[in-house]
């Protein structure tokens, strides 16, 4: 029977170390060389960011500028009170036109007889040598007053018979005229003319008197409505038509 010994002994076998000064260096080596890869990928990294949030500041402060400048275009600008006065004025004076024009369309008795309708009546019918000076309309008593001017005494008879037509005078009655002349300023026509006042003392009375008599006369109208004033009108009619002829002549005698 064979047996086999081991006279191998491990101790006595020389041991080669790992980290031995060439694989130190290879290592450090290794180490570098990565270090110095990661070194320029993190320095291309960095500059790629800091061009980035160098753009995006420059992109900031142009917005902010814009936004700067749109809010100075868009700030609201304080009242200016001679502009708030002149509204308030404006506005008044439409309040009041509106006042007026409620006032002409608004009817005394029927839509004819309105204001805006008595107007237009005076404007339709019109007569040589014959113009108005102003009326009044009562729209309570509904009474018309007329005043006018005319060259001829004459003339007031005919437009009393052309406003009889219009339909805004229907059922009127003229219960009143006055006509007489009018009355001079004196001492306004002596001194227009301060040269004259030797040669006025000369001149006879009756051409003085002529001279100073306008070549108009003034009348003034009253109207009633039929309903109102009929009864008091017929009766008063032949008396008032003698005073009428009388001043329209200018009877001096």
């Amino acid at each position: 029977m064979s047996q086999q010994i081991n006279l191998i002994n491990h101790s006595l076998i020389k041991q080669q170390a790992f980290l031995t000064f060439k694989r130190a260096v290879l290592i450090t080596l290794g180490l570098m060389l990565i270090l110095a890869l990661y070194t320029t990928y993190a320095e291309s990294n960095l500059t790629r960011l800091t061009a980035q949030r160098q753009q995006l500041a420059s992109d900031l402060s142009q917005a902010q500028t814009q936004l700067a400048g749109l809010a100075a275009m868009h700030k609201p600008h304080e009242a200016n009170p001679l502009l708030m006065l002149e509204i308030d004025q404006l506005t008044e004076k439409l309040n009041l036109q509106q006042q007026v024009l409620a006032t002409i369309n608004k009817s005394a008795n029927r839509p004819e007889n309105s204001y805006a309708a008595i107007m237009r009546g005076f404007a339709r019918q019109t007569t040589d040598g014959l113009w108005l000076t102003g009326f009044h309309l009562d729209s309570l008593s509904n009474q018309l007053s007329i005043q006018g001017a005319t060259l001829k005494a004459d003339l007031v008879p005919e437009y009393i018979v052309k406003l009889s037509t219009e339909p805004a005078f229907k059922g009127r009655l003229f219960s009143g005229l006055n006509i007489q002349q009018p009355q001079l300023n004196n001492q306004t026509h002596s001194q227009e003319n301060p040269s004259n006042k030797a040669s006025d003392v000369l001149d006879s009375q009756d051409t003085a008197v002529t001279s100073a008599t306008p070549a108009y006369i003034e009348f003034s109208l009253i109207s009633n409505h039929a309903d109102s004033a009929q009864m008091a009108t017929h009766a008063n009619t032949p008396a008032s038509n003698v005073v009428i002829q009388k001043a329209a002549t200018g009877d001096r005698s």
